[in-house]
């Protein structure tokens, strides 16, 4: 067994909650590294809609008595069933063309007040999904403007719409760029813990890491934007923060004037709540075919993993190749890895997989081709999860796991977004997705073995100090967008710890499945706002991570570990009532969003909307006996 006493705060903070559960999954919250989120007051209200608005309204009322029509304070929120023909020789052309028109529908903004947005604007639904940012002298008001589907007859067929309507913007600029981001590092500074030089010798490498994952975004680009605030339109600088210490990439919003923190967000979404590289195009086999050893779905969960931290093999010893594990042939995997693979750099078309562990040693086996665990021989080791600090070849097995993970959701994605939606285009558009997104052409980035970087210790005479320090107990997606010189610029790297009180993270399917879905539909989808909007995006990556598995739980080879269970019977808790980080199956309902202490958490809010769809999900399998499915071939 493992010693290990490492007592977090924030766990006995939900031993009380877990204790009064039965087996009811009860997520632990490790968030006592975080800095409290400042979230805008997002209230700005239209002021009652004039007589020449409600003309309109009622005319469009007349001309389409089906349409479904929704309205805010007497102003036009959406409405469906229309068939309004425009012109133009372009969606953008077709948008402002509708706009020149209808200006009354808008409350008698023109086209001047908007700018088309190309990357929010989707061939899809056998036509055009456009939107139209709303600015006031240039500068785009955040999350306000109008969206369109417009068929491929060129004819608008719904129409929503989210404008400041006769809203003067309440503040001059006064602060520089440079001046807002000031504000920000003063504001972090206060946040600063004292880390021992023992700590930063092994977090100054990773942070290093993840700021070179980061790309531009390694350093703040300031952008001016409107933000509605207190009912009031405000000029603000906006730019995303990468701290080290602190942990974390903020998103700040700073007011332009009086250099007050509007907003201040975590962008690091975590699987527990705590909160660029060119493609390389390769054919299925290269030079060498090379294989690997993997766990399709995660070790197996066994009474000698839950009392003593060992894989057992088929015969129920601790020497032949551990249960479950399979050797595959590798595919999408650069022959470059020969040479690279060595220190633990593996590349392909879908993934891009780097190791930040200080301790990790050379892995002779990649210049064979080989990575194989299943025997502790020559070259090759049984992965283990009683000790994460000496080198050892078994460590690599993280980085080849990850990079099967990545690649299997890769291609879930582009099969979803392409063969697999091409009946959906009907001869038009790209179907119901778009063809172009997130790491489509470029490899998704994850880091394994990522150390403590989120709640380091910093007590060195701890002679579990460094096993604390290299094992973080948790994963995390960095999901970052902006436009930067007119092109929007996506950043989405991963990470993932092997864990301290968790078994490895990195050798559960479901966790790289989660935050590669977070790296990858945050740009796309956004899900951003609150209460509902975070909740969603983690919501929609489990729902991925459930449903690519085909199982209903996530998570539940990390808080099986003997070193959990040992420190829950501590403290006088069932380690049963730990099955699983999150489940399908919670029967959380919409009425308990916001329950837990009487506060929102987006990991536990999300299992509202991720349970509903593992509902239908279910529905629909059940209606399909057969289950002639059609999906992606098999890694």
């Amino acid at each position: 067994m493992k010693k290990r006493t490492l007592i977090y705060a924030a766990v006995a903070a939900a031993l009380p909650f877990v204790a009064s559960a039965s087996t009811i999954h009860a997520p632990l919250d490790a968030s006592s590294h975080r800095i409290a989120e400042i979230n805008l007051t997002d209230n700005v209200v239209n002021p009652p809609a004039n007589s020449l608005f409600q003309m309109a309204i009622v005319q469009l009322q007349t001309q389409f008595p089906s349409s479904t029509l929704r309205t805010a304070n007497g102003h036009l929120n959406s409405v469906f069933g229309i068939a309004i023909d425009v012109s133009g020789a372009s969606p953008e052309q077709m948008g402002y063309d509708f706009i020149s028109r209808h200006s009354a529908l808008l409350g008698g903004l023109t086209e001047s007040n908007f700018v088309f947005n190309a990357y929010r604007s989707k061939a899809a639904l056998g036509g055009h999904l456009i939107r139209f940012d709303q600015v006031i002298d240039g500068v785009k008001i955040k999350d306000r403007g109008v969206g369109l589907l417009i068929d491929e007859s060129q004819v608008v067929r719904a129409l929503f719409v989210d404008t400041a309507i006769s809203t003067p913007v309440a503040n001059t600029q006064v602060l520089t760029a440079n001046s807002a981001i000031s504000v920000a590092t003063a504001d972090l500074a206060s946040y600063k813990r004292a880390l021992p030089i023992e700590a930063l010798d092994v977090l100054n490498p990773a942070f290093s890491q993840i700021e070179k994952s980061l790309g531009v975004f390694a350093k703040p680009i300031p952008q001016q934007i409107v933000v509605q605030d207190n009912n009031k339109l405000k000029l603000a600088w906006k730019f995303f923060y990468y701290s080290s210490n602190p942990f974390g990439v903020f998103e700040y919003v700073i007011d332009a004037q009086s250099g007050e923190i509007l907003a201040r967000n975590d962008r690091v979404k975590t699987i527990l709540p705590m909160g660029g590289n060119e493609a390389t195009q390769t054919a299925q086999v290269g030079v060498v075919q090379q294989t690997a050893d993997y766990f399709p779905t995660f070790p197996p969960i066994t009474q000698s993993m839950q009392s003593e931290c060992l894989i057992e093999d088929d015969a129920g010893g601790y020497t032949g190749k551990p249960k479950g594990m399979e050797r595959i042939n590798l595919r999408k995997f650069d022959d470059t890895n020969l040479v690279t693979g060595v220190e633990g750099l593996l590349t392909g078309k879908h993934a891009l997989i780097e190791s930040a562990m200080l301790t990790k040693g050379p892995f002779s086996q990649a210049a064979t081709g080989t990575y194989h665990f299943s025997e502790d021989a020559a070259i090759e080791a049984r992965p283990v999860e009683d000790d994460h600090v000496t080198p050892s070849t078994a460590h690599h097995i993280d980085g080849i796991s990850q990079f099967i993970y990545i690649t299997t959701l890769l291609e879930y994605l582009d099969y979803l977004h392409k063969d697999g939606d091409a009946v959906h285009s009907r001869g038009v558009g790209d179907g119901s997705f778009p063809n172009s997104y997130p790491n489509e052409a470029v490899p998704l980035t994850g880091v394994v073995h990522i150390p403590n970087v989120l709640d380091p210790p910093d007590n060195p005479a701890d002679p579990e100090f460094m096993a604390k320090l290299l094992g973080l107990d948790n994963a995390f997606a960095v999901p970052l967008s902006q436009e930067i010189a007119g092109e929007e610029v996506v950043v989405n790297p991963t990470a993932y710890g092997h864990g301290y009180l968790f078994n490895n993270l990195a050798m559960d399917f479901s966790v790289p499945i989660h935050e590669g879905t977070h790296a990858t539909i945050t740009p796309i989808a956004g899900f951003e706002g609150e209460p509902e909007g975070g909740a969603l995006n983690e919501g929609q990556a489990d729902l991925w991570a459930y449903s690519v598995g085909e199982t209903p739980d996530l998570g539940t080879y990390p808080v099986n570990s003997c070193d959990l269970r040992k420190y829950l019977r501590e403290q006088g808790v069932n380690p049963d009532s730990f099955e699983f980080i999150r489940s399908a199956q919670s029967q959380i309902r919409y009425s308990q969003l916001g329950t837990r202490d009487n506060a929102f958490e987006e990991h536990r809010d999300g299992e509202i909307y991720a349970g509903a769809m593992w509902d239908l999900r279910e529905l629909m399998v059940a209606l399909q006996p057969k289950q002639d499915f059609v999906r992606p071939d098999p890694l």
